[in-house]
């Protein structure tokens, strides 16, 4: 009787340790899921880091003869058909852009990219194309419209420019970024009623869409991300290494 009852007292003691532990573990097993899948989604939606390292030595291996002087063929199945572009369609250089206006590593390859426009405009194909990331980039998507909306009105290349120039100042700014695009579609002279009724329908909403989904189909990790004569070349891409494009094109 004695012994039966000491039993009994380690069995409950042993079934009410039990108990206690079980929501421990459990509290223990939700972070556990929480962290992993903050990891895998800040690998799979990266701003670069994972391919901010990746110096275009890629650059090398693409096949500029192959295209015959029709670079853009090879680009084909990349390419949008609403998104801008520039350059020469016939010449045996195509490179699609995919960028995110609030990336930081996009700001930093936006000078390389400002070179070759002004150094080789007629000697390649350019096709710019939207990948913002609004997990990490809050703002992406507005810019992304905004840049749309000035390309309807031809004025593309310089929203571009006015966007990436004052990224710095906007990082750090007080605005809101709509007062940022407003201020911006005044710096480039464009119709502001247009612009605003444009950017108030969300015109481009779709096609920006559209161009995130060929992103993530095409397996983009990331942005700063590019195209070449059909080839994937990630990271940020220097001057010199984009000039090479170009040596006996």
């Amino acid at each position: 009787m004695h012994f039966g009852f000491i039993f009994n007292i380690k069995k409950e003691m042993k079934i009410n340790k039990g108990i206690f532990l079980l929501p421990i573990f459990f509290i223990l097993l939700y972070f556990c899921v929480f962290f992993v899948v903050i990891i895998i989604k800040r690998g799979d939606l990266s701003d670069g880091s994972l391919t901010k390292n990746i110096v275009s030595n890629n650059i090398d291996g693409v096949n500029i003869e192959k295209s015959k002087g029709y670079g853009y063929l090879l680009n084909e199945k990349y390419s949008n058909p609403f998104s801008p572009k520039f350059g020469n369609k016939n010449s045996k250089v195509s490179i699609v852009f995919f960028l995110d206006f609030d990336c930081p590593f996009c700001y930093e390859e936006y000078f390389h990219i400002k070179s070759m426009l002004k150094n080789h405009l007629n000697d390649a194909y350019f096709e710019f194309r939207q990948f913002p990331i609004e997990d990490v980039h809050e703002n992406s998507r507005s810019l992304s419209n905004a840049v749309m909306c000035a390309n309807e009105q031809n004025k593309f290349l310089e929203m571009f420019d006015v966007i990436f120039l004052d990224y710095k100042n906007r990082e750090n700014g007080e605005l809101t970024i709509d007062q940022y695009i407003n201020d911006y579609a005044e710096n480039t002279e464009i119709d502001l009623k247009s612009f605003n009724l444009c950017m108030k329908d969300l015109r481009y909403n779709k096609i920006i869409n559209k161009d995130i989904v060929d992103a993530l189909n095409l397996g983009l990790s990331g942005t700063p991300s590019f195209f070449v004569n059909g080839e994937k070349v990630e990271g940020i891409i220097k001057t010199d290494n984009w000039d090479k494009l170009f040596i006996n094109k």
